[in-house]
């Protein structure tokens, strides 16, 4: 039975470390890899009228851009590499919706960076520190 590795991206190095170490471990089993990038969004921020008016052209215009600058050249490198992969992006709190995501698509494990692109966590950044306390699934934290 073929596994299946999700891998949460941020767009900053460390992320992209653990999906092509999740990409050379996928190969070896075999496993599919299935790169997850989170866009940030909490439901209970308060919009003023003229931002809620203007949210849906802005979540379409964010998630294009995280898709041409960061997941398509993911991807491409990792197929290139050999992995079979695909990417989804989607917007919520990120550590919950890995989570949520990993059991949607039955992932054996999650793989994710030590530290992500906030500077202000030193040794694991908040979204990986959360999963590792609070995942069901088994989390790999690639350095």
């Amino acid at each position: 039975m073929t596994q299946t590795y999700l891998v949460g991206v941020d767009g900053s190095e460390g992320s992209a470390r653990a999906a092509r170490f999740a990409a050379e471990r996928a190969k070896t089993m075999p496993a599919k890899l299935v790169v997850l990038y989170v866009i940030d969004w909490s439901p209970y921020k308060i919009y003023t009228a003229q931002e809620a008016d203007s949210r849906s052209a802005d979540r379409k215009r964010e998630m294009a851009e995280v898709d041409t600058r960061i997941m398509q050249p993911l991807l491409a490198g990792l197929m290139q590499e050999g992995a079979d992969v695909s990417g989804e992006i989607r917007y919520g709190h990120p550590s919950r919706l890995l989570i949520d995501y990993a059991k949607e698509i039955s992932a054996d494990e999650i793989y994710v960076g030590r530290q992500g692109r906030s500077p202000l966590n030193l040794i694991f950044g908040s979204t990986t520190s959360h999963l590792v306390q609070v995942s069901p699934i088994p989390v790999m934290v690639v350095p």
